[in-house]
């Protein structure tokens, strides 16, 4: 899996040419990319990372083409009936040819889309929903353009459709199964080889939103941020990941989100498979939707309503365990003292004072009587950047160290474990080699799947949980406890 002859050729065009004058690209020295990144994004399996000269690399599983390279290298992979399967995969990065002037970037399930410096949005990979924004082959190793997109600020990407942000508008493309478009009616039906699905293969402008500075997309839900920071969410509703207040039927209309503002200017909401958090401006962080894995870093309301199909909350619940985190409810009171008329129904109050082990203050706690989640240790810094993975979250705080909670299946959090824990655990990790020693220096976190990565300070990606088929980027298939450097 190691031997890179077939690719030296290539890989020469690639790289970052010479030191680059400016101070933030200091370290990003001719035939070393260990220190060149600016942007990770990661999908099922694989990832990608955007250079400080705006090339993209990626590694991972190949099996829909959403590496942008042809690979000759097969990786085992474990069927969810037992058996094993060979997949096309590339165990550490490679450069998408012919993909320059790159400024943004995002990873679907099986695909990944590319913002360029001329606003123009560039997409590869999987096709089977429409998702490339094309109506071609069901897959695509050649970045191909989105048509009608231009000034596109941002892009996200869910597991088989994507979003833009042009101008304050949202426009969606892809599978609409669940109403994840935001569209009253699919113009189009896709075929694949896992059935037809209503869709759009083309952008289609999302109604009933304000202005909107930036967006996320989980699974099958999509979320937008408007520039006097409330949150809106639209698609799957089935664990309440919507936000409303309820749990049930899908929606295309968007619902707001009752989770108080959030800065408008900043990545300020991020969705995985079926939740969804919020970084407040003030630094608190709410969490709602599906909460079997402990996704949303408390313990979810009980009972669990009616119309989840398993533990969830429907509202926003605040991750009061974080350091320097306000505890405050989910909107703030109006002047006159009471409630938002239109408040959507609140979580009931389960924090209580709780001492911290061998200090002697007191701090909020979220306590459930069979679950409680461990208090964490540190500095008193809020969070400063989020990420939503499958069934995970991550945060940075201020001081540079991490924090994240929900399934450890894989390692995902970063904190040396592996496997499910019974029942599901809301504790708040710090990835690390050890907890009494975190990673540190980092400024930005992407969750996958099944895997995240670190950004930090110098450049360097450092990134842990599931290696199937490379998803590391580390050259091999080794499956190694917490963080460890991506192979540049």
């Amino acid at each position: 899996m190691k031997t890179r002859l077939a690719l030296v050729a290539l890989s020469a065009l690639a790289g970052c040419a010479g030191k680059i004058a400016d101070d933030a690209t200091a370290g990003c020295i001719a035939g070393n990319r260990s220190q060149c990144v600016e942007q990770a994004e990661l999908g099922d399996r694989f990832a990608c990372a955007r250079l400080h000269d705006h090339s993209v690399w990626c590694w991972g599983s190949n099996a829909e083409s959403q590496l942008g390279y042809m690979t000759t290298d097969l990786c085992p992979m474990v069927l969810p009936n037992g058996q094993t399967q060979s997949v096309s995969c590339h165990t550490y990065p490679f450069q998408v040819p012919g993909l320059n002037s790159v400024t943004n970037l995002a990873a679907g399930r099986q695909f990944a889309c590319a913002v360029r410096a001329d606003g123009g949005v560039w997409c590869w990979g999987s096709n089977s929903a429409g998702q490339l924004g094309n109506a071609g082959a069901p897959s695509s190793v050649t970045p191909t353009q989105v048509a009608g997109l231009g000034g596109v600020q941002a892009i996200a990407l869910g597991a088989r459709h994507a979003c833009a942000l042009q101008d304050g508008a949202v426009l969606c493309w892809g599978a609409d199964d669940r109403l994840q478009l935001g569209v009253q009616n699919p113009s189009q039906i896709c075929i694949s080889p896992d059935g037809s699905t209503p869709c759009e293969t083309s952008p289609k402008q999302v109604m009933g939103l304000g202005h909107a500075t930036a967006i996320a997309a989980g699974d099958a839900h999509t979320c937008a941020v408007m520039d006097d920071g409330s949150v809106a969410c639209w698609g799957a509703n089935d664990w309440g990941q919507l936000g409303g207040g309820a749990a049930g039927d899908p929606s295309s209309k968007p619902v707001a989100v009752k989770s108080g503002h959030v800065n408008p200017f900043a990545s300020a909401v991020v969705a995985g498979i079926a939740h969804t958090c919020t970084l407040r401006d003030d630094g608190a962080v709410f969490c709602w939707g599906r909460a079997d894995h402990g996704e949303l870093g408390v313990p979810p309301p009980s009972p669990t309503p009616d119309r989840c199909p398993g533990p969830c909350s429907p509202s926003p619940l605040q991750v009061v365990t974080l350091p320097n985190q306000p505890k405050l409810p989910p909107e703030a009171p109006t002047a006159d003292g009471g409630a938002p008329p239109d408040m959507a129904m609140e979580p009931p109050d389960m924090a209580m004072p709780m001492e911290l082990p061998d200090s002697g203050e007191a701090g909020d706690f979220a306590i459930a009587p069979d679950l409680a989640p461990v208090p964490v240790m540190g500095p008193p810094t809020p969070p400063t950047a989020l990420s939503a993975g499958g069934s995970h979250t991550c945060v940075v705080v201020s001081d540079g160290t991490l924090r994240c909670w929900g399934s450890d299946d894989e390692d995902e959090l970063g904190d040396g474990q592996r496997g499910p824990s019974m029942p599901p655990s809301a504790v708040i990790a710090q990835p690390g080699a050890a907890h009494d020693n975190p990673l540190g220096g980092a400024k930005a976190v992407s969750a996958g799947v099944a895997s995240t990565c670190a950004l930090l300070a110098d450049g360097s990606l450092r990134c842990w949980g599931s290696n199937l088929v490379g998803a590391l980027g580390e050259g091999d298939l080794a499956m190694p406890l917490g963080p460890v450097p991506v192979a540049w």
